[in-house]
């Protein structure tokens, strides 16, 4: 349960969007901002409502939402500490309504070719290293989804807590387990 409001802005088409969003990236079709103005919390998700074609965009609703609604959380639920990416793309991605099952497949093909990301170097990305957005975004879907299925609820809650006060993935598993 998240106990706060957020603000979200749908806006028309893709160029309302990148001219009122916060900080919104080029190339996103949603974003969320956490922010203090005045002493309060601001949260907020910006959207587009309209795609390319200028018809509505149901992902929007089942995927992008979602998948922004998880970025805050997860942003305020770390604070100052940093969550890791691949955590919190393959969190936002696991959030989303359905499976993507291109995820699923583009993890497998570059894990058995030479496209992969090693589980070392997934684990320790930061968004400015990422070289392979694609591959990136699979991987860490598909390692979330992994541990997501094999931890209980308590487990994975307390990993996130290790991994918040500072323990490494393996470290934070070890606990946790």
């Amino acid at each position: 349960s998240y106990p706060h409001s957020a603000e979200i802005n749908v806006w028309a088409d893709r160029k309302d969007y990148l001219a009122h969003a916060i900080d919104a990236p080029e190339w996103s079709g949603g974003s969320f901002t956490l922010r203090t103005e005045g002493g309060a919390v601001v949260r907020r998700i910006d959207l587009t409502q309209l795609d390319e074609t200028g018809e509505f965009d149901t992902t929007m609703l089942d995927r992008i939402l979602p998948h922004e609604m998880c970025h805050l959380v997860l942003s305020e639920f770390f604070g100052d500490a940093a969550s890791p990416l691949f955590l919190d793309e393959g969190l936002a991605m696991l959030a989303e309504s359905a499976v993507d099952n291109r995820r699923t497949e583009l993890a497998g093909v570059a894990l058995a070719g030479t496209a992969k990301i090693p589980l070392q170097a997934l684990l320790a990305l930061e968004r400015h290293d990422v070289v392979s957005p694609a591959v990136f975004y699979a991987e860490s879907y598909s390692f979330v989804r992994f541990l997501h299925a094999r931890l209980t609820r308590s487990q994975f809650r307390q990993t996130l807590l290790h991994v918040k006060a500072g323990c490494s993935l393996g470290e934070a598993l070890q606990r946790a387990l």
